[in-house]
């Protein structure tokens, strides 16, 4: 089971999508902004960088915080790319 965003699987992002395909709503697609995108940001991007900022160990973690940020960037213009 793979998960994507916390404790959320694909098989959970694939049930709220049909629901959100079938009866679309500015509060679902907040819910799904807050529960699927913002979580994932959070949990694989921002979380790990805070980190890596907290241990300030000044021993090369910028360049794991820069690697980070690339993929970050990556993952934003893919994200972009489908929605546009």
């Amino acid at each position: 089971m793979t998960k994507i965003a916390g404790n959320r699987t694909c098989s959970d992002w694939y049930a709220f999508k049909d629901r959100l395909q079938k009866e679309p709503s500015r509060e679902l697609w907040e819910q799904a902004f807050r529960e699927y995108f913002r979580e994932r940001l959070k949990l694989r991007y921002l979380d790990p960088i805070e980190i890596l900022l907290a241990c300030d160990a000044r021993t090369g973690e910028g360049f794991s915080i820069v690697a980070i940020l690339c993929t970050l960037i990556e993952f934003l213009e893919s994200a972009a790319s489908v929605l546009f």
